[in-house]
């Protein structure tokens, strides 16, 4: 197989910053931009070569090129709106162009007529880009100035390494899948606010190299015709290998953000004939072990608490019927957690319990 993919995006974005008098400056701190221009082409192709009868070796590549420019502005307000004869405003310009080549490779062999082992290593690219502000070498106002190497930020690279089982049986009642994976990142993409120079600014960085192996289990099987037990296990060690937020401090042995060491899921539903259709109720339940938050710039880490999180829901669908219901609640434990927190200390939370009514009607 092969294939090519075009991607272009215009957009027109608005960073606004709030109430920074206390900090020596002005009210409004925004960052108008537009347009904003992200083209990305690649093109690409994967051949598989039947080795055995029950033997086969996959091979694919994927050239990607990319593109980025933007034209916009970093303004000092006292208003909400940008008043010429008072206020300040610093071109915000940027372009970049950036390629790369992935690969993939892949082996996959039958132990039966229902159980497969495969192994694959493989490549991964996400584009760099470019961040708010002005070079202090390009001599604009120290309120906006950044150094230089944080205007723009490298691209991501990944070597990915994975091997593992899927098998069924019980007459395809039962399934169970294994993986083990390795992934070595390379200039990881970590974004979010931070303060740079005493002055707010919503920032990407690289964070070095990172190492992310782990290991999943997942089984599934069926007791009867009308229920279902599924059940999912994720050990996972998520930990910088070298990364200094400050180039003083070292983060290396540091866990990566919102990587629980463990996660156990559980889940079942079962069917009941009711009239003319099908009444199912199910329930579902995530209990993770606790895991970190980072805010590079400040130099700190939260720890978030381990928690278990259930879902139930009750569903009906007449047979043959073009309509559905179905009636769930969200978070039965009504325990929230923050999503994410940035270096003023705001936080984020996850939802709290809820109740949700979902109707299908297909024609």
């Amino acid at each position: 197989q092969a294939g090519v993919y075009w991607f272009r995006e215009d957009m027109k974005q608005l960073t606004t910053f709030r109430d920074l008098e206390p900090i020596g400056l002005p009210s409004y701190y925004v960052f108008p931009a537009g347009p904003v221009v992200s083209t990305s082409r690649a093109v690409f192709g994967q051949a598989t070569w039947r080795v055995l009868d029950h033997l086969r070796l996959t091979a694919g590549a994927r050239r990607t090129e990319d593109e980025k420019s933007r034209s916009g502005s970093t303004n000092l307000q006292a208003g909400p709106t940008f008043d010429p004869a008072t206020d300040f405003a610093m071109p915000n310009v940027a372009a970049l162009e950036k390629g790369k080549t992935s690969w993939r490779l892949g082996l996959e062999a039958d132990a039966g007529p229902a159980t497969l082992f495969y192994a694959t290593v493989a490549t991964g690219y996400k584009s760099g880009g470019f961040n708010d502000g002005c070079a202090a070498s390009a001599g604009c106002p120290a309120a906006i100035a950044v150094p230089a190497e944080t205007l723009v930020y490298r691209p991501e690279t990944l070597t990915s390494y994975e091997v593992g089982m899927k098998s069924r049986f019980w007459a395809k009642r039962a399934s169970l899948n294994l993986a083990a994976y390795r992934y070595d990142y390379s200039d990881l993409q970590l974004s979010g606010v931070a303060m740079v120079n005493g002055v707010p600014r919503y920032v990407t960085s690289n964070a070095g190299v990172a190492s992310v192996k782990g290991l999943e289990l997942e089984g599934m099987v069926k007791p009867t015709s009308a229920s279902r037990l599924s059940a999912t296990l994720a050990l996972l060690d998520a930990h910088y290998v070298s990364y200094s937020p400050d180039g003083l401090h070292s983060w290396a042995g540091y866990k990566l953000d919102r990587a629980p060491s463990a996660v156990l899921t559980l889940g079942f539903e079962h069917g009941f004939r009711v009239g003319a259709g099908t009444l199912t109720a199910g329930a579902f339940s995530r209990i993770s072990s606790d895991y970190q938050i980072g805010i590079p710039s400040q130099l700190l880490r939260y720890r978030v608490p381990g928690r278990s999180e259930s879902d139930l829901t009750l569903g009906y669908a007449p047979q043959g019927g073009p309509w559905s219901v179905l009636l769930r609640v969200r978070n039965v434990e009504d325990k929230v957690a923050p999503v994410n927190i940035d270096s003023f200390g705001m936080t984020v939370p996850s939802e709290p319990r809820a109740l949700a009514v979902r109707m299908d009607y297909r024609f």
